[in-house]
């Protein structure tokens, strides 16, 4: 399957998980202009390309986690660019979601993406332990432990003469345990022995290292 079909197959995907039911298409309206503002799609297309590395024909299972994994990346950057954050005004040309939907609606948005992306891993035709481990990594990536404490050391960083060390710290969280995730959650998904799984773990804060650098 060719990038731009994989790209779009993610989009669908989100686009089907909000069509299912509608309980305030104002909502959904926000989250789908910051999910549709266009991007690389970096990590989820990284996700399907090791899957299909690893001898695996690509499933709806798989654009699921895949597009789950770019709803918590765009949450991220709808409360980013918030004015408590980062207060930018426009992102890849577009206005921002706070400026285009008001800050109440954009943290609201942020909000959904973030936990629907575990429902839309929970609803995957993947086997039960897969899933649970593939939610609990997720969830250790995106939280306290990975991206959202990246994001508090870089603001208490800001302005401050920080060590090398520090900074490494700050991307390996931040950003690199997103990026670390595909790796992770490609080995989960194909049921690769330990050993591998391990090396897995190993390439991707490498990765993520090399794309702050």
């Amino acid at each position: 399957m060719k990038q731009d079909e994989k790209l779009a197959r993610i989009g669908q995907t989100i686009e089907g998980f909000y069509a299912q039911k509608v309980v305030s298409a104002d909502l959904i309206e926000a989250i789908l202009y910051s999910v549709n503002a266009g991007g690389k799609r970096i990590r989820p297309l990284l996700l399907l390309e090791l899957l299909e590395g690893l001898g695996l024909e690509l499933t709806e299972a798989h654009f699921q986690v895949a597009a789950a994994l770019e709803m918590i990346h765009t949450g991220s950057l709808i409360h980013d660019d918030l004015p408590a954050m980062d207060d930018d005004d426009y992102r890849r040309g577009r206005l921002t979601s706070h400026k285009k939907f008001g800050e109440a609606m954009a943290i609201l948005a942020g909000d959904s993406l973030f936990l629907d992306s575990y429902a839309l891993i929970a609803e995957t035709a993947l086997p039960s332990q897969i899933k649970v481990n593939l939610i609990a990594e997720l969830s250790l990536a995106a939280g306290t432990f990975g991206m959202v404490g990246g994001q508090v050391l870089d603001m208490q960083g800001e302005g401050k003469d920080i060590s090398l060390a520090e900074l490494q710290n700050i991307h390996a969280n931040k950003t690199g345990k997103l990026l670390t995730y595909p790796f992770i959650a490609a080995g989960l998904i194909a049921e690769v022995a330990q050993p591998q799984q391990e090396k897995l773990r190993k390439i991707g804060p490498l990765l993520g290292l090399a794309f702050q650098v």
